[in-house]
């Protein structure tokens, strides 16, 4: 059984990227775990630890301000005093919400009793002051001094504490961190191994047909269109030949269309200047000196020569435009039954000529559409005109206007040309639009040069409608194309 690219890179990336991901699952679940114990450094030891440095700075603040009312009695500095000792109970109750460990909490408590005795004493000093003023306060310092020894000292244990589970933490994360590198180290060299191996027989089982469709397409643009045969590969790469194949069909074609397409506008070209060469070098010799009718006829045919070229290399000229787009249309809002009926007027001589039978219906009631007059003129012209061509004389060619409905249910109006010609081979219906295309049985050596049809199919897409062309099942076929109504 052949596997495709596909199926072998599948393969070789789950080899590889398994085990990748299982130590990425690994890996994540113990970075989780030291997310963790990182994450309570950080927010519990470190916050312990600037919770108790600020108590320890807040403590001494407030003590200097007890001194000083102590020594001045002034009610300013026991305000501050008492400001910072709510400031100082805020922050115990911080710190013990933060503490996680009964070490911890046994200090914060050693702290917060002695506060509360520490608070008590300077209460008392404060109604002695109020009566007595600050003489005899000294007999207070031993006290205070101690109890603020006591609180310092617990909030410092709390600080040692801290930084003790701090480092711990650190320590820890740190060896897993360590650990967890090497195993990432390794396990990464390991993949990068088997990686590589896995690479080298995948690329082996795809690079002789790489190779060969290479030098097939070396040969392709050399000219050779042989196609690529008994090829063994991958699945997506015996693909790949196959659209090789194709496309070798269509360059073979496209080299033929132009072949096609040099050899019929050679013919175009040659054709009228084969004439004007032949009108001129009889002038030119003066063998119609006597008759001047002769002369005139001459030039009058050299003359409708030159404007056939000039109508050849202007509708060359007219298709290029269009299939780069820069095609410019004047769109005005018009009949399109008044259009019909003029150039069916204009071509009636010509299939009075032919003895066929060139009509139209009358359809007044037909809305307005929004188009370029000469350019729609240009399709009618092209389309009756070829009707007219490849219809034997006693047959009929007829213009229906109409009606319509696209698909998205906007309104259209629809113009059909039908003739009792001789139809188009089934097989060429969808290309009878592409340019330098003629085809049938009947096309004649004045087939032209096969732009007017595809002309018409710029022009009626420039005007957003559509072109197409059915065989009738009588004889003949009918053109129909399609022009939106004006809003």
């Amino acid at each position: 059984m052949r596997y495709g690219i596909f199926s072998q890179l599948v393969f070789g990336y789950a080899v590889v990227l398994l085990p990748m991901v299982l130590l990425v699952a690994f890996i994540t679940w113990e970075l989780n775990g030291l997310k963790t114990v990182l994450q309570s450094a950080a927010t519990h030891d470190s916050a312990l630890l600037r919770t108790a440095d600020h108590l320890l700075d807040t403590l001494i603040t407030q003590e200097g301000f007890e001194r000083k009312f102590a020594v001045s009695g002034d009610p300013d500095f026991f305000n501050k005093y008492e400001a910072l000792g709510r400031e100082f109970s805020n922050g115990l109750a911080t710190l013990e919400s933060l503490a996680t460990t009964m070490e911890v909490r046994h200090s914060i408590a050693q702290a917060k009793m002695g506060f509360g005795r520490y608070t008590r004493l300077v209460q008392s000093e404060k109604e002695i002051v109020s009566i007595e003023g600050v003489e005899g306060l000294e007999r207070f310092d031993a006290d205070k001094t101690a109890l603020v020894e006591s609180i310092s000292n617990a909030l410092t244990e709390v600080l040692h504490d801290a930084m003790a589970s701090r480092d711990r933490k650190i320590s820890a994360g740190e060896r897993k961190s360590v650990f967890l590198f090497r195993l990432a180290a390794f396990t990464v060299g390991a993949l990068f191994l088997l990686g590589v191996v896995v690479a080298l027989f995948t690329t082996r089982s795809i690079h002789k047909p790489i190779k060969l469709l290479q030098k097939k397409a070396n040969a392709l643009a050399g000219g050779d269109y042989q196609p690529v045969d008994g090829i063994d590969s991958p699945v997506e790469i015996a693909e790949l030949a196959g659209d090789f194949n194709i496309m070798a069909r269509r360059l073979k074609e496209s080299d033929r269309m132009k072949a096609d397409f040099v050899s019929q506008v050679s013919h175009e070209l040659r054709t009228p200047l084969t004439s004007i060469r032949e009108s001129v070098a009889m002038l030119l010799e003066g063998l119609y000196r006597d008759t001047p009718d002769k002369e005139r006829s001459l030039l009058r045919i050299a003359r409708g020569e030159c404007d056939r070229l000039i109508e050849l290399v202007t509708r060359l000229l007219d298709l290029s435009r269009m299939e780069a787009g820069m095609m410019t249309y004047d769109f005005t809002k018009g009949n399109i039954d008044l259009l019909v009926r003029e150039w069916v007027m204009k071509l009636t001589p010509i299939a009075e000529r032919k003895k066929i039978l060139l009509s139209t219906g009358s359809n007044p009631e037909l809305p307005d559409v929004m188009m370029d007059k000469m350019r729609i003129g240009q399709v009618l012209q092209n389309l009756i005109g070829n009707a007219l061509k490849f219809t034997d004389e006693g047959g009929r060619v007829s213009v229906h206007q109409e009606m319509t409905e696209s698909r998205d249910g906007s309104g259209m109006v629809k113009i059909t040309v039908t003739d009792t010609g001789c139809g188009i081979d089934p097989r060429h219906l969808e290309s009878i639009f592409n340019k330098f295309k003629t085809y049938g049985d009947c096309r004649r050596e004045n087939s032209g040069a096969g732009l007017g049809l595809s002309i018409a199919k710029y022009v009626v897409a420039a005007h957003g409608g559509e072109i197409w062309v059915e065989n009738r099942p009588e004889n003949g076929c009918s053109f129909s194309f399609t022009l939106p109504v004006a809003s």
